[in-house]
């Protein structure tokens, strides 16, 4: 598979994060199957979703169950100080964040 031997932009960025930073949801759901990313990689990539309000793929990353809860907790952080009230109650609704 091309990911197995590219998994890296020229740029340093990892191409699962990177699908997910631009929207490709359908690409962040067929590399996920297939490439079975780290919990690392996938928090990376809710993160990177969610700070570009692509909830699509947000959405998705939270239903494999694999989202760490610092990478949900980075995501609600970034949501309350750039004022996105409609991510946060999107994210909040998970009830996912820790109790900090």
């Amino acid at each position: 598979m091309l990911y197995e031997a590219y998994p890296l932009y020229a740029d340093g960025d990892n191409l699962f994060v990177r699908m997910a930073r631009d929207s490709r949801t359908d690409a962040v759901e067929y590399l996920y199957d297939k490439v079975h990313p780290s919990p690392t990689l996938v928090g990376e990539a809710f993160v990177d979703a969610a700070r570009c309000y692509y909830t699509d793929v947000a959405e998705f990353l939270l239903t494999t169950g694999r989202v760490p809860t610092d990478a949900f907790d980075k995501a609600v952080s970034n949501a309350v100080s750039s004022g996105r009230i409609g991510l946060l109650k999107t994210l909040i609704s998970k009830k996912r964040a820790s109790p900090q």
